[in-house]
């Protein structure tokens, strides 16, 4: 009786102590869940001495190349062209000619150039200005032009009786390539806002599977010894058989939650590796465990003042709410000239 007293008191001060290492271990793990983010250098792509990999850094790497922000760039510029070029359409026109004759006269042989110059500038309403001058040098037969010498000159203005009067399609295509160029900015900000929250939230995915790996390993750890230490008591009579065979069915269950844990950081690093470009526009290599921090940032409380400040000024400067009021005022645009064709249809 005094022998099973012993062995009941010695076996629940090594349950306490396995809890106590457990707890231990959580707490440790939280104490570094909830340390500051260290400043390191920017990372680098060298397996052999990885650096640690902060949100910054990825994006920063993110907004650089890309790809798909890269073209959503493009497609600004290509706006800001298309927008030009429609205002090429009522820059000045000039035009230059010249004419070289030669004529017999008396069995004398004569000539005479004539020079001219012509400037037409297409308005918005739809009227042309236009204005010029021809100079004549030489002997100029009065036939051909009976000022002589002193040149002709010329100026007045074309008027669309019908069509092309006020909303015409030169004016409407420039009018919607003005307002295609900030359409194209909202694209572009709406394209990086998806683009940098997709990768920020991939990111915090890569490094929440990470610590799941180190906590299932923690736990193994913990199940491998206490699995030693009922097989010692066991040996010393102090446990039952049944002890130690649910101590190694337990190692066994969290060595599978471990293999699970480690395939799940798999398949986060493979996705947040598709955000990672380099400059030559080559994907980098998947970033290893070793570049994912040790530490997280602390969380920051926000008042409840704050959080309807900023609820009202993201409402306010949504690109995709600026992109339908942009795309409503283009469609508005094309009403316009459809109608100008019916009035005079």
């Amino acid at each position: 009786m005094h022998n099973q007293t012993i062995k009941r008191s010695t076996g629940g001060i090594r349950r306490r102590l396995w809890l106590t290492s457990l707890l231990s271990l959580l707490c440790i793990g939280q104490s570094h869940a909830w340390a500051g983010e260290e400043r390191t250098t920017p990372p680098q792509t060298n397996p052999n001495a990885p650096t640690v990999l902060h949100l910054s850094q990825v994006i920063r790497q993110v907004e650089r190349f890309y790809p798909k922000l890269i073209g959503a760039e493009r497609e600004r510029q290509q706006a800001r062209q298309r927008r030009k070029a429609t205002e090429g359409a009522f820059d000045t026109n000039l035009r230059f000619g010249t004419n070289f004759e030669q004529y017999n006269s008396s069995a004398k042989e004569k000539d005479f150039t004539t020079n001219s110059v012509t400037a037409e500038v297409l308005t918005r309403s739809g009227i042309t200005l236009f204005g010029g001058v021809m100079l004549n040098e030489g002997a100029v037969k009065s036939p051909l032009s009976n000022t002589g010498s002193t040149g002709t000159y010329n100026i007045g203005l074309r008027v669309p009786l019908m069509r092309g009067w006020r909303t015409n399609a030169r004016e409407a295509a420039e009018r919607q390539a003005r307002i295609g160029e900030p359409l194209a900015d909202a694209s572009f900000a709406d394209v990086r806002l998806d683009t940098l929250y997709n990768a920020a939230t991939q990111y915090w995915n890569w490094v929440a599977a990470h610590r799941r790996v180190q906590v299932a390993q923690s736990l193994l750890n913990v199940a491998v010894e206490r699995e030693k230490q009922i097989a010692d008591e066991v040996k010393g009579g102090i446990r039952q058989g049944i002890d130690a065979f649910e101590a190694e069915v337990e190692v066994r269950r969290r060595q599978e939650a471990l293999s699970k844990s480690e395939q799940e950081f798999q398949k986060e690093q493979f996705k947040f590796g598709l955000y990672l470009w380099s400059s030559e526009g080559k994907r980098e290599a998947y970033p290893p465990a070793e570049q994912v921090p040790t530490s997280t940032p602390t969380p920051v409380a926000y008042s409840a003042s704050r959080l309807e400040k900023e609820r009202v000024r993201a409402t306010e400067s949504r690109p995709e709410i600026r992109s339908i009021r942009l795309a409503k005022a283009i469609l508005k645009v094309d009403q316009e000239v459809a109608k100008r064709s019916e009035e005079h249809t």
